[in-house]
């Protein structure tokens, strides 16, 4: 998932979990609509007898609409869900056929039933992945959160190995931010946490990775990129930030600078190791007078 898209991404779950529960009680509405006619002889849904009727049940049409590409990380779990759906459209049509030579045998009810109740166990499992997904975003920055960033750095150096390509993490904090808390309030601190990783989502690359380390520090993790092409990149992004007039709700505007510390990502040393080394450098910007990029090979001044 791209981080810099965090913040749309967290709205598009939330959206993806209401139609996954929509589409779930449709589909469990014709499940209760067919048993009803098997038992009380109530019109069938035209759906049902069909040969491609999974496509045109409440369900399927949601199923088979045009999605945003948001979906494609599930594609996946989507392929299984539309293969339990056509089965379960498969065993009710073969239930109709038999019903009308005479009464169904039980084996083959139950079939039908294990078809639904596994479908309804894949769409409570997809809920979960998304439910899980949303719970590692930070929601006032709309970054990943703490929780979820070893995770995420341990999948980037497990594809380091595999491709033998370079990578590089970054702290940042951003500086003398107590007094903006102190001056103008916490909302206005929230404000300005906000509007800095929007300059920062606006000014990385698509699949580079945003954290939220623990209050106004935040780790970047940008794949593909040794550190002096990730310290050009926090370079630009120092500048942006500095430049910056953050306007808040009383009408005031503030500045605000930030420092970086750049290191290596290795992938055959602990994590802890190379953030250490990010946050060494990250000593050095501040020693440095603040508003600095230094690297984790620069001597300390």
């Amino acid at each position: 998932m791209a981080t810099t898209s965090v913040d749309h991404q967290s709205s598009f779950i939330v959206s993806a979990i209401r139609q996954i529960d929509s589409a779930v009680t449709a589909q469990m509405r014709w499940v209760a609509d067919f048993n009803k006619s098997l038992i009380c002889g109530t019109p069938l849904d035209p759906s049902i007898l069909a040969a491609d009727g999974y496509r045109s049940c409440a369900f399927g049409q949601w199923l088979y609409a045009e999605r945003p590409r948001e979906w494609d990380e599930w594609r996946a779990e989507f392929d299984h869900i539309e293969t339990l759906h056509r089965s379960m459209h498969a065993h009710a049509r073969a239930l109709v056929e038999e019903k009308s030579g005479g009464a169904i045998a039980p084996a083959n009810y139950d079939k039908f039933m294990e078809a639904s109740l596994r479908f309804r166990f894949a769409m409570r499992a997809l809920s979960f992945r998304l439910i899980d997904e949303i719970c590692l975003i930070d929601q006032l920055t709309g970054v990943w959160n703490r929780s979820s960033m070893f995770k995420r750095l341990n999948e980037e150096q497990d594809r380091m190995l595999r491709s033998h390509q370079s990578c590089s993490i970054c702290m940042m904090d951003l500086d003398h931010f107590k007094r903006i808390n102190d001056t103008h309030g916490h909302i206005a601190g929230d404000k300005v946490l906000q509007v800095v990783l929007e300059i920062a989502s606006r000014h990385l690359r698509a699949y580079d990775a945003i954290f939220r380390y623990g209050g106004e520090e935040f780790l970047f993790c940008l794949p593909d990129a040794d550190t002096g092409i990730a310290v050009e990149a926090m370079e630009r992004l120092r500048q942006k930030i500095a430049d910056t007039e953050i306007a808040l709700k009383d009408g005031t505007t503030v500045r605000v600078t930030a420092s970086f510390g750049v290191a290596p990502l290795s992938a055959a040393l602990p994590l802890e190791t190379s953030m250490e080394e990010a946050d060494r450098a990250l000593f050095c910007a501040k020693a440095k007078g603040r508003n600095h990029v230094c690297r984790a090979d620069t001597p300390p001044p």
